[in-house]
């Protein structure tokens, strides 16, 4: 690796020396414009050699996985955002050598049902489906300011050094940093409570450290037209990529029968679910959007037993027939549901 940033500087050298042999002719305006190439010759060059520098040879054996974590973007400099559901006790068993500090990142994280993502200077580490959700959740969230006024848009996206005390709700985080840019907030009470260990982040944008927030929680954020508001919503896990239409939803176009062969589909399929304090009824929308389900709400039933469909539940299910994974749903909620086919009627307990 020296061998590549030493011929970089060699021919830096050589650009350098053969560029003011020639500008020594030519205007002051000539000389100039040498001078500014020649800086962004260097500034790439030292670009390239410090990627390629960062080669790591390390060896770690019944460590614990946010002590590695930890230790590598120290000696590294660079910054991590910990998913906060990630569990840090895992042990990390693995022997690198001469490997690039993204891969390392990576293969630790494959190593433990983890993805990556990068965020601006971060690199964000978490649960798998999050961290390849989360490029589209950031660029759904910067497209949404091109509609609001570039004053605001500003707000939005300036750059701040943000730092924190051990024991910091996240909540109250969001709070401080929105109010600090004179944003309101909605919708705060879907953040569960948690404590977080001290941090500091370099420069980022404020709407990039409130998606990197939200997103442990598996919520997202909605920015409104004027850019003063910022509402959390559960995140929309049917999002998927594509190159024509960059954000698009795997809905399809819902349907009124229930055939039989798409009853008997439905019988047969296994659903993995975990969600945290989210609104049921928003839950219970998206999942019937994604499935063709045609909910239907008793809402004499439900008002007579005053109850909500902001109601805030959590649960967690894997290999759930699509009934356990309704009724881990309704149940939290102090409801009911009954289900004929594709059709799904939620009711108050009786």
């Amino acid at each position: 690796m020296k061998s590549l940033f030493f011929n970089g500087e060699k021919i830096l050298d050589k650009m350098r020396r053969s560029a003011y042999q020639s500008a020594a002719k030519q205007s002051p305006y000539r000389r100039c414009l040498v001078r500014v190439s020649l800086f962004c010759a260097a500034t790439v060059l030292l670009l390239v050699s410090s990627a390629f520098a960062q080669r790591i040879s390390a060896t770690w054996k019944g460590q614990s996985l946010g002590t590695v974590l930890a230790r590598l973007a120290e000696t590294q400099s660079e910054c991590l955002w910990l998913d906060r559901r990630v569990d840090i006790g895992q042990t990390v068993d693995a022997k690198f050598r001469e490997i690039p500090f993204q891969q390392v990142l990576e293969e630790i994280a494959r190593g433990h049902g983890l993805g990556v993502a990068r965020v601006g200077p971060c690199w964000y580490v978490g649960p798998e489906a999050a961290a390849q959700i989360l490029p589209k959740l950031r660029k759904r969230a910067r497209d949404s300011l091109n509609k609001i006024p570039a004053a605001q848009r500003q707000r939005w996206l300036r750059m701040e050094t943000v730092a924190w005390p051990r024991l910091s709700q996240p909540r109250a985080l969001l709070e401080e940093m929105l109010a600090k840019a004179g944003i309101a907030l909605e919708q705060k009470e879907l953040i569960a409570h948690d404590l977080w260990s001290a941090n500091q982040l370099p420069p980022l944008a404020l709407l990039d450290r409130v998606v990197l927030l939200l997103v442990g929680f598996d919520l997202t954020c909605e920015i409104s037209d004027d850019g003063r508001l910022c509402r959390i919503v559960p995140i929309d896990h049917s999002l998927e990529w594509s190159r024509n239409n960059p954000l698009r939803s795997k809905r399809k176009k819902r349907t009124t029968r229930s055939t039989p062969n798409r009853t008997g589909a439905l019988a047969e399929k296994r659903f993995s679910l975990q969600i945290e304090n989210q609104a049921v009824g928003t839950v219970l929308q998206q999942l019937a959007e994604q499935l063709d389900l045609q909910l239907v709400w008793d809402e004499t039933s439900l008002n007579a037993a005053e109850l909500s469909r902001k109601t805030l539940v959590s649960c967690q299910v894997t290999k759930a027939s699509l009934d356990e994974l309704l009724r881990s749903i309704v149940e939290p909620a102090g409801m009911k549901f009954t289900r004929k086919g594709v059709d799904v009627e939620v009711h108050a307990r009786r």
